[in-house]
């Protein structure tokens, strides 16, 4: 579904360990990629892509908050995306994730969003850019 140079694709939350370098089990999932079309975000969508050339294809977010925060960093990064591209993570859990879950539903439409069909109860969702 990526570009054929491979797209970009964004992981924010916990791809970056507390001394704010990757965490190893991000690195060992992402292996040679690293850098390359994947790459870890630290700081908000002003602190990484000023000047950005092109439409990212993938945003990750591997993250859970407060509404607030989570509403306005999933806006700021789903502008970022391009037409055909993904925004996706792993915490779609009312009883777990409750205020992630509303700004996921909130910012792209309860309507628009995917969720996983290949494991029991799992709480990944992902939505297309239009």
């Amino acid at each position: 579904m990526f570009s054929p140079a491979g797209g970009r694709v964004m992981c924010i939350g916990d791809a970056i360990a507390e001394d704010g370098s990757p965490s190893k089990d991000w690195m060992d999932v992402v292996g040679e990629r690293f850098g390359k079309t994947v790459f870890p975000v630290t700081g908000d969508v002003s602190d990484n892509l000023q000047g950005m050339d092109r439409k990212l294809d993938m945003v990750f977010f591997s993250m859970c908050g407060d509404y607030a925060a989570m509403a306005s960093s999933m806006n700021r990064w789903f502008g970022l995306v391009g037409k055909g591209g993904v925004a996706c993570g792993p915490q779609y859990d009312e009883d777990q994730y409750p205020a992630t879950t509303d700004a996921i539903n909130d910012i792209f439409g309860r309507d628009k969003i995917s969720r996983g069909k290949h494991i029991n109860k799992t709480s990944y969702w992902q939505v297309i850019k239009d």
